[in-house]
């Protein structure tokens, strides 16, 4: 369906994937990972035809469509229109499926009525099928009835669906670009990061909803349980080349580790007839006698550090951290009273009483708009609530890391600039 053909790509600097080629087919379900940096993003744009490859080709079959849903809004959602309204944007699409699956019919009863088959009824049964499934799959002729399934299975109330996109925050305008996605029709869906913006509900559903999906499925995730149920291979994109592997991210953790381990013996081994080779030379390489076999072992030794220079055992990829100390806090250092919050005439929290003490690790559940946020600001500082006492303990210092994070950074600055910003005094080592 795709594939890309020693495709190359770079970016200032360093060269990300050279001579990449891959094979996507009908169905497929394949987590896409690698190290930060490794270029699945840039991969993922190539595949959607948003960016040319530097040298390599890009195919597709003819007619085949494809859905990207980017980390971050890239396109804005036209502001007026209704969640429901933006999600259907892509209906043309369905409703060309199914002319295309009509035509298809209807060319399959003329070659049956004819009797002929030259191999072209096969081929035209296999299309004919996938371009019905999709169809019908995407609600058919009944497609705002499917669409109100879609995002209410991501989070939209009946209510919500009917409101303009321009009430909505970035996280929920996320999910309607992805309701849009997934009810555009296409063959093949490239999503990179999709649990970002999904609560437990919504992301079980989306689960669910990829598993049963007749489209072909490429997506980047740190969900390694995410990826588990969903995909049925593994494409790890790691020093410019891509390896796939069938199964999901527990079989390709099993196979990395045996690999890795099978490459660090094989090293091993090289290097011992490296060493060995390298005391021949030494010894006998002055000697008449001897000079023939030392020009000989000579190259053979040149050859094993070609072979040695080949072999990828892999880095784990780790980080050191040094957390400066915090200042003393009281005991209790945030204490919420009474505390309630509404928005309009929505109450989110009523009567909110809650003691965090020093080295507590709470995980805050709540269905959406149960008001998460909402408390995770109130204890932060950062909101006051419309009634009730918030006490934080003497020279308390509370971090926030914000749901949406880009929206609270500013876009102009350097990552050292903004570090800076959020540590006032401190400089880098």
């Amino acid at each position: 369906m795709f594939s890309l053909i020693d495709v190359e790509r770079s970016v200032p600097g360093r060269t990300l994937f050279s001579g990449l080629r891959w094979t996507i087919h009908p169905g497929q379900r394949i987590g896409l990972v690698g190290p930060n940096g490794s270029g699945k993003t840039t991969l993922l744009r190539v595949l959607a035809g948003l960016d040319e490859p530097d040298r390599g080709q890009v195919r597709r079959s003819r007619g085949a469509r494809v859905a990207w849903l980017p980390q971050e809004v890239e396109a804005e959602l036209p502001a007026d229109a209704t969640i429901l309204e933006a999600a259907l944007a892509g209906a043309d699409d369905i409703r060309a499926i199914g002319r295309e699956a009509d035509a298809l019919a209807h060319r399959l009863a003329e070659l049956s009525a004819r009797g002929e088959d030259d191999g072209r009824l096969a081929e035209l049964t296999r299309r004919y099928g996938e371009r019905r499934a999709l169809f019908e799959w995407f609600g058919g002729d009944a497609l705002e009835a499917r669409a109100r399934v879609v995002l209410g299975g991501l989070g939209f109330s009946p209510a919500e669906v009917e409101r303009p996109v321009r009430t909505f925050s970035g996280g929920w305008r996320m999910r309607a670009l992805m309701a849009r996605l997934l009810l555009s029709g296409a063959d093949l869906l490239l999503l990179d990061e999709p649990t970002n913006h999904l609560d437990l509900a919504a992301l079980a559903w989306l689960e669910d909803h990829l598993v049963r999906s007749p489209a072909a499925l490429i997506v980047v995730s740190h969900d390694r349980v995410f990826l588990d149920r969903v995909v049925t291979a593994v494409a790890d994109l790691e020093q410019g080349r891509l390896t796939v592997t069938p199964g999901g991210y527990d079989a390709w953790l099993a196979r990395r580790a045996a690999d890795r381990e099978e490459a660090r013996r094989r090293a091993r081994r090289l290097e011992g007839e490296a060493h060995r080779l390298e005391r021949f030379v030494r010894r006998f390489g002055a000697k008449a006698t001897k000079a023939r076999q030392a020009q000989d072992r000579k190259r053979r030794l040149e050859r094993l550090e070609r072979e040695r220079a080949a072999i990828t055992v892999g880095r784990e990829h780790e980080v050191s951290l040094a957390w400066p100390d915090p200042p003393p806090a009281g005991d209790p250092m945030i204490e919420l009273e009474g505390v309630g919050k509404a928005w309009g005439g929505h109450v989110v929290l009523r009567d909110v009483d809650l003691r965090l003490r020093p080295g507590a690790r709470i995980a805050l559940l709540g269905a959406n708009g149960a008001g998460k946020t909402t408390l995770l600001r109130l204890l932060a500082g950062t909101l006051l609530p419309d009634r009730g006492l918030r006490r934080a303990a003497p020279g308390l210092r509370v971090g926030v890391f914000a749901q949406h994070q880009l929206e609270v950074m500013d876009g102009r600055r350097s990552v050292i600039a903004e570090c800076e910003r959020a540590a006032p005094g401190r400089t880098p080592e």
